[in-house]
């Protein structure tokens, strides 16, 4: 009899051990984003990425942004141990000009962090930095014009890498014609709405990046349209 009581007790003792280390833990990859130079006008997104990487179901109670930003409803607001999910933040540049930074705080359930930080900064008007995008922004219909290719000039002598900043929407599709810009030459990047554009009026953006002596960002806008097939 007390060798049973002993073992129910180690039992229960672990099963509470086991319930109590279990934990929710927010991760987000990349807190901190910038959108670099970006036309006044026309509203710009960025995806961040939110990963569980505790023990018990994260729950993300809402995403408070500051002003002049909004955030987009969830896919899920519940992930279990080792899920993720990304929480993007619209930001309408047409009531803001020159340098600035605007933040969103994330409330869920993780008992050491019940609120994360996520911050954008951009630089919103004429541009003033080396590299300039011809159009500035883009207008997609997918009765119409469901492309664009957008130059990019390098009015620098210094030869810069370009890549793509950004996560991508999945309902558009972006091309670059090189990775390697040359001192006063010029790229294209190749904007394209696919069959999954969604139907009715959306934003999207893409932020490039430009590594080289004086490493910059450059945001272009995307407005569209879809229509039913």
């Amino acid at each position: 009899m007390l060798r049973s009581k002993l073992l129910l007790s180690c039992v229960l003792m672990l099963v509470f051990a086991v319930a109590a280390s279990a934990q929710p833990k927010l991760k987000i990859a990349e807190e901190n984003f910038d959108f670099g130079y970006t036309p006044e006008g026309l509203p710009v997104m960025h995806k961040y990425w939110a990963h569980n990487v505790g023990t018990d179901t994260l729950k993300i109670i809402r995403v408070r942004p500051s002003c002049g930003c909004t955030s987009v409803p969830l896919t899920k607001n519940r992930l279990a141990p080792g899920d993720s999910v990304s929480l993007a933040l619209k930001f309408d540049t047409r009531r803001f000009k020159g340098k600035l930074s605007k933040t969103a705080t994330v409330e869920t359930n993780d008992t050491l962090t019940t609120a994360n930080k996520l911050k954008f900064t951009a630089e919103v008007g004429m541009f003033e930095g080396i590299m300039i995008a011809n159009p500035a922004m883009v207008y997609l219909d997918t009765l119409g014009k469901s492309e664009q290719v957008v130059m990019i000039k390098n009015t620098s002598v210094a030869p810069y890498k370009i890549s793509i900043a950004s996560p991508l929407e999945d309902f558009m599709h972006f091309e670059l014609s090189t990775t390697e810009l040359e001192g006063k030459g010029e790229a294209a990047i190749l904007i394209r709405a696919t069959p999954q554009t969604p139907i009715g009026e959306y934003n999207a953006s893409v932020t490039l990046h430009f590594e080289g002596p004086q490493p910059q960002n450059l945001t272009i806008p995307v407005y569209g349209v879809g229509y039913l097939p």
